[in-house]
């Protein structure tokens, strides 16, 4: 029997069951991240009821192009996930989920990769182990890369061609310098993507971790992390930079083509405005919600003044968005901070700002530091040390040269015991430890896959990161363009 609703009753052909889903199947978790929201702990575990899951299956999946396993929680707790990709392959759903990794054994990989998923998102948000356990308290760093590592092996032992895989990440003040490494984190596990996302700063947050405050850096940071992806072969995807602007859309594909299904069985109309449901699918059916009132008053108002749905009048997608502007980056407990702030009341910075702590290794140990960041360090008149005998080294040397910087070469230096003593490009190649400490002034490091090693062994000499040493990635991306700027 047709359903009879409100589109039918005004005459309108009604639309067809979403192409897109939103499926929640709890919001229970393993983790007490601090870019989370901690009143979701308040609440008892909340998972998607079995029959409410059935009929949906029943009733929408045959209609779906593409099923987004989302949750405000860890999705592999969700002890219904193996029936929902069962039959979501059956139907060759292409499927995206997200893991924080922790839980991502050998079963769960093989049945990932069995599956019709298309895309893993997993959780890292950053290379340190120290940074990432104090962004994700409860998170074991070396759980969440051997997660990865087995989603990778049974990947490959399957031949699983479809299957992408994604480390993700929210930026702060206190990962932002370790993006580089992140990208050469994920070449070296066999990860093909990379993505951040600014790091939104909760009302129980401290206003001052926003990378809102380090706009020029930000932009620095991520033309070097565009360049070593390029490099390396990393996919990289990031929101616009500061002074970018989103365009804003003529349509909201969400309230037409989508939907989002909570733990608790209320639809939303999107990700953004989880809490304004639409319907419950206990006491309706998905098309009863779709076809209903409350949806049609939606879609019907969200272009207009007064939409229905309140969140519709200061949607990103539909007003456009800058990341300039401040108010998308923090709750708005904190907005009157950051106008002072922006205004330039010093006094502001003693309201709820803690000082920014970030971690460094330091004689083996991982530190909290304060850091303080002052103007990016300048080549003119510092003698140079190239590190990395082979392509980079060459390019390392033809990239200064043609910054007019060639002459302020004093020699090349390299790991390999085997090219100590011979000559590379009209220099004799030295091991790094014979070097005498008053030979150059400025390390610049020539190597893609021993950059992290090579960055970790200047350190140990007492060389400071950007100030006394940088990769060449760093150098070109910043101080040769400041130069020529």
């Amino acid at each position: 029997m047709a359903h009879t609703n409100v589109a039918d009753a005004d005459g309108r052909q009604p639309l067809p069951l979403p192409r897109v889903m939103h499926l929640n199947l709890t919001n229970a978790c393993n983790l007490n991240c601090r870019i989370c929201r901690p009143e979701d702990f308040r609440y008892t575990a909340t998972y998607l009821d079995r029959p409410v899951i059935e009929r949906v299956v029943e009733e929408a999946f045959d209609s779906l192009v593409e099923l987004r396993l989302d949750s405000s929680g860890e999705l592999l707790m969700a002890k219904d996930l193996p029936y929902v990709l069962e039959e979501a392959t059956r139907r060759n759903i292409a499927t995206k989920i997200c893991t924080n990794g922790i839980l991502l054994g050998d079963e769960e990989a093989e049945m990932i990769c069995r599956s019709s998923i298309t895309n893993v998102q997993i959780s890292l948000d950053s290379p340190d182990k120290d940074t990432l356990e104090w962004i994700r308290t409860r998170a074991k760093f070396e759980k969440v890369l051997q997660g990865a590592e087995t989603l990778v092996k049974w990947r490959r032992q399957l031949g699983n061609t479809r299957l992408r895989i994604n480390f993700h990440g929210a930026v702060l003040r206190q990962n932002l310098d370790q993006l580089p490494d992140l990208i050469r984190l994920a070449k070296q596990v066999g990860v093909d993507d990379v993505s951040v996302a600014y790091g939104f700063i909760h009302a129980y947050m401290d206003p001052e971790w926003a990378v809102f405050w380090e706009k020029d850096r930000y932009r620095d940071v991520l033309r070097e992390v565009r360049w070593v992806a390029e490099d390396l072969g990393v996919g990289f995807n990031a929101p616009p930079d500061f002074g970018q602007l989103t365009a804003a859309s003529r349509r909201c594909d969400f309230l037409f083509q989508q939907t989002y299904i909570n733990p608790n069985g209320k639809v939303a109309p999107c990700c953004i405005g989880p809490n304004g449901v639409t319907g419950d699918l206990h006491d309706q059916s998905l098309s009863e919600i779709w076809h209903g009132e409350t949806y049609q008053s939606f879609r019907d108002t969200y272009q207009s003044d007064a939409p229905a749905f309140d969140k519709c009048g200061a949607c990103y997608i539909m007003q456009g968005w800058s990341p300039d502007d401040y108010k998308p980056h923090f709750h708005p407990v904190h907005w009157p901070y950051v106008m002072a702030r922006l205004q330039g009341d010093e006094a502001a910075k003693a309201f709820n700002g803690a000082p920014v702590t970030l971690f460094r290794k330091q004689d083996g140990r991982t530190e909290a530091v304060v850091m303080r960041y002052g103007q990016m360090p300048t080549l003119d008149g510092r003698r140079l040390l190239v590190f990395g005998a082979g392509d980079g080294g060459r390019q390392a040397l033809d990239i200064l040269g043609q910054a007019g910087m060639g002459a302020q070469v004093v020699g090349v230096c390299d790991n390999d015991p085997a090219k100590a003593g011979h000559d590379f490009e009209g220099f004799v190649v030295s091991r790094f430890e014979d070097v005498p400490a008053d030979g150059f002034d400025y390390v610049v490091i020539a190597s893609s896959f021993g950059a992290r090693d090579i960055a970790a062994q200047l350190q140990a000499a007492g060389l400071r990161n950007r100030h006394q040493y940088g990769t060449m990635a760093f150098v070109s991306a910043n101080v040769l363009g400041r130069k020529a700027a």
